[in-house]
Parts: C-alpha cells; structure tokens; sequence
C-alpha cells in the first residue's frame, strides 16, 4: 500500500499535540511482549507454509489519550516494535539444514478508538502502520540482513485495555497484517507472507 510512514507519524504527532493542554488529554510509556508470527497463504508456492514457528520479542513507545466522551476515546501510539517468525529446514527461500529466525524491527504507527465498557475495562479497535527500521535473518550459517522483507507493513488492530489503577494498565492487542511481506521474492500470484501479532503490554500514564 502507498502509504507514506513519515505522513501517519506527523499526523499522529499534530493531534497528540494539538490535545496536550486539554484535560481529558493523558500520554506515557508503554512495553511488553511481541508474539509474532507469518501467516502464509499459499496453493502451492510454499510447501513449508505449515511450519514456520511463533516467535517472541517485545515492544517499546509512547501513546496519548484522548477522551471524546465519557466512554469514547482516541488512542495514538509510537512504537518501537519486533516481530519476526522461526523457519524450518529447507524453506523456499533457499535455506537448507539450518533452522533459524528472522527479526523484523518496526517503527509502529497504531491509531485506535476505544470503548470503555466499564471503568475498568476498554475495548480498542483501529489500524496500524509500520515502517521496517532494519532487519536480520539468523541461523547457524551466521546473520544477514533480510533484504527480501517489504518495507511497509499496514494491518488492522483490535484488543482489550484494563485499568490497574489511574496510572497503570494491563492491555492485550491482537493484529492482523494486510500486506504482503515478502513480495519481493515470491510471486504474489502463489503465496503472500503476512504479519501476525499478539501483543501484552503494560503502560503508565503521565497524566
């Protein structure tokens, strides 16, 4: 998708700002644990398709929230965010007899709307845009940089957000990539490689 990364950021960065002296404004930190993996749809490019493994890593950034309504609010986020997957042996990209994994480091752009069904407890659904920052491919032959990776990535967001306390939250985001990873490569026509991402974070409000 042509979607200019730097365009999203500034955007979401104007209306962060543009609410940071309102009271129903809060912004701080947020991290936790990534859950990633590639889903593969493939007829017969792929005859792995099947076999690539989850892989775990984190996520790092900081958000703003703002509320609409007394339910209703907006949440913008930055992120700094690794995913990635484990391969088997003898992969279609070449690979033969050595199992690795492949990191993939975004910069993550989520925008969402949520819900508070209690006082406690959110639900958010919304879009997120990424940004491929750099890449590595591992495995016992040594590492390499994943030059076969898109750079773009855009999916859409959904999860539950449940307050600790004022400050404190516990959140769990489920996110479903749209666009093709691995393009470059393969033809699209026989599989599409997509993002697939479970995420638990725990965040702290500044205000």
């Amino acid at each position: 998708m042509n979607i200019s990364i730097n365009k999203a950021l500034i955007v979401v960065l104007i209306i962060l700002s543009s609410f940071g002296a309102s009271a129903q404004f809060n912004f701080g930190l947020k991290g936790g644990l990534n859950v990633s993996n590639f889903n593969v749809n493939s007829e017969q490019g792929d005859p792995y398709k099947d076999h690539y493994e989850s892989q775990a890593s984190f996520h790092f950034g900081i958000f703003g929230l703002y509320d609409i309504t007394d339910k209703v609010f907006v949440q913008g986020e930055v992120n700094y965010s690794v995913k990635g997957f484990k391969y088997p042996e003898n992969d279609i990209i070449g690979r033969s007899n050595n199992d690795g994994e492949v990191k993939l480091n975004y910069l993550s752009i989520p925008l969402l709307f949520g819900y508070s069904l209690t006082s406690k407890l959110s639900v958010l659904i919304g879009v997120e845009l990424n940004s491929l920052l750099s890449s590595k491919d591992i495995s016992e032959l040594g590492e390499a940089e994943a030059i076969w990776i898109e750079t773009k990535d855009f999916g859409i967001a959904g999860g539950i957000q449940y307050d600790i306390t004022e400050k404190i939250n516990l959140s769990a985001r489920y996110v479903h990539g749209l666009t093709s990873q691995a393009e470059v490569i393969i033809n699209p026509d026989l599989a599409t490689y997509k993002n697939r991402l479970l995420q638990l974070s725990l965040a702290y409000k500044f205000k």
